[in-house]
């Protein structure tokens, strides 16, 4: 195992396949990858980050234009850690492939400290992305980016030993949506504090999303309905609109659309407390959306907002 730092991180890779006798091939391209995205821009900027559990990972794979359902090349980097006040970097990557033409597609998401293996996301091939079960909601870290850009090696095919860098622009995979109760007061003074502190939110997507991702065409697929993940309301944060309950990712294209989303809040044993049901909730590349309502006490859902800004108020434009 290698460990370069650098970006005062540190980032681990295999080492890269030498030619008999270890000396790389010369009839070879050295492909360099320069990744630009904006470290700054979390949309869930107040969502704790101590003590996190997660490293960033980066997949590079690379696919022959006769052969877009098996990449040619992979590499995976595993970053611990980036402090960095710039939004493009050197990946430290470097990739020895035969003079072809190639898409490259780099993909980018949270990984478990401490391991290698797909957490959120199954990503054995970036062309068929798709959520894990169980399904890991409210939480930070199912963010991910991707992006692609064309490879013609074809040209070098008569160079030895060149040498290329190669600049990607990242964009989100999915669209983030948060849910803030405003009344979580008159909750507890309806049911009392020992009832509030144990009670839970399930969070349920009631008609079909997209659990899946080809970051090579960049489109949503995989469309299921009825996924849902269980929030303990001990474990919302609070925020100045109120109590965030619920957060999540949903995979989205170039055309914004609706989800609709179901809430129950139950007690300890299970009992219903108050549902909210079928909620449209708009979704779009590059924007958060946040729904801010009585949802604790209330089965009105008016009050949707798309926030388009990114600003100390956590108004966040994610792109």
């Amino acid at each position: 195992m290698v460990m370069l730092c650098l970006l005062t991180g540190c980032f681990h890779e295999s080492p890269d396949p030498l030619a008999p006798g270890g000396m790389v091939d010369p009839t070879k391209v050295n492909v360099e990858v320069n990744v630009s995205l904006d470290f700054t821009i979390d949309p869930f900027v107040t969502q704790s980050r101590a003590g996190s559990d997660f490293y960033r990972r980066f997949i590079v794979d690379l696919y022959r234009k006769d052969d877009l359902l098996r990449p040619a090349e992979r590499k995976v980097i595993i970053i611990d850690e980036v402090r960095t006040k710039e939004e493009a970097f050197r990946l430290p990557i470097n990739l020895n492939v035969q003079p072809l033409d190639y898409t490259m597609v780099v993909w980018t998401d949270y990984i478990k400290v401490g391991t290698g293996e797909d957490y959120f996301y199954n990503t054995t091939a970036l062309t068929d992305i798709y959520s894990l079960e169980p399904y890991q909601g409210n939480c930070a870290y199912r963010d991910a980016l991707y992006g692609t850009a064309l490879l013609n090696l074809s040209e070098y095919s008569n160079e030895w030993n060149k040498k290329i860098q190669v600049s990607i622009d990242l964009e989100r995979a999915a669209s983030p949506i948060r849910i803030i109760a405003t009344d979580y007061e008159h909750f507890v003074e309806k049911h009392g504090k020992k009832v509030a502190e144990k009670a839970t939110v399930t969070f349920t997507y009631s008609f079909y999303v997209p659990m899946g991702f080809n970051a090579l065409t960049g489109l949503p697929m995989r469309s299921q309905m009825g996924t849902s993940f269980v929030v303990p309301l001990s474990m919302a944060e609070r925020l100045e609109e109120g109590l965030q309950i619920a957060t999540d990712f949903i995979f989205v294209g170039e055309e914004g659309t609706n989800a609709i989303v179901t809430l129950d809040i139950k007690d300890e044993g299970g009992n219903l407390l108050n549902q909210v049901k079928n909620m449209q909730v708009p979704y779009r590349k590059g924007y958060l959306t946040t729904l801010e309502n009585n949802f604790l006490t209330s089965e009105q859902s008016s009050g949707i907002e798309v926030d388009v800004e990114f600003d100390e108020d956590i108004n966040v434009d994610i792109d």
